[in-house]
């Protein structure tokens, strides 16, 4: 199996006028055709999820959209994939707490660390108005992993789940 790649990108410039920014992704990748679900059970052995099952609902917050959701409790952790309709990761990542553009596969993406101690997204524009994220959380109470760690296994993640969306 190849590598994904991501890479770091230079932080937008502030936009100046009201005119639509260009699209840089090698294609538009319709979610509404990919179940979350159906891209995490492909990836969940390589994430350290091996032998859990996922399951979907629908995606809090965001509006005629799927999550799917795994958890892993002995160890302590847990991923969400979202495919967020209505949304782009730009405007999404305007709520986190710091956020760092990278790309991943083509697309440009977002590292977001989240505004609690416990959680990093990474956000990944794929189509206009449709973007996927994954949230990798710490689920044990009381431990506090560092930020770097948190993201770095969100990172993964979604690298993993790129590489699935890209060949679909």
């Amino acid at each position: 199996m190849g590598s994904t790649t991501f890479t770091e990108t230079a932080a937008p410039p502030s936009a100046t006028t009201s005119a639509k920014p260009q699209s840089t992704r090698p294609k538009s990748i319709d979610l509404k055709a990919v179940p979350p679900c159906s891209v995490v059970e492909k990836i969940i052995g390589e994430l350290g999820f091996a032998g859990q099952k996922p399951s979907a609902k629908p995606a809090l917050g965001f509006k005629d959209s799927e999550a799917c959701l795994v958890s892993e409790m002995k160890r302590g952790f847990g991923m969400q994939l979202i495919h967020a309709m209505n949304f782009n990761a730009l405007e999404y990542g305007a709520t986190a707490a710091v956020s760092r553009p990278v790309t991943m596969e083509g697309y440009p993406a977002l590292v977001l660390e989240g505004n609690y101690k416990s959680d990093c997204y990474v956000a990944v524009d794929v189509a206009d108005k449709q973007m996927f994220y994954v949230q990798w959380t710490d689920d044990i109470p009381g431990t506090d992993p560092p930020m770097s760690e948190l993201c770095a296994n969100a990172t993964k993640a979604a690298a993993a789940a790129m590489k699935v969306l890209v060949s679909s």
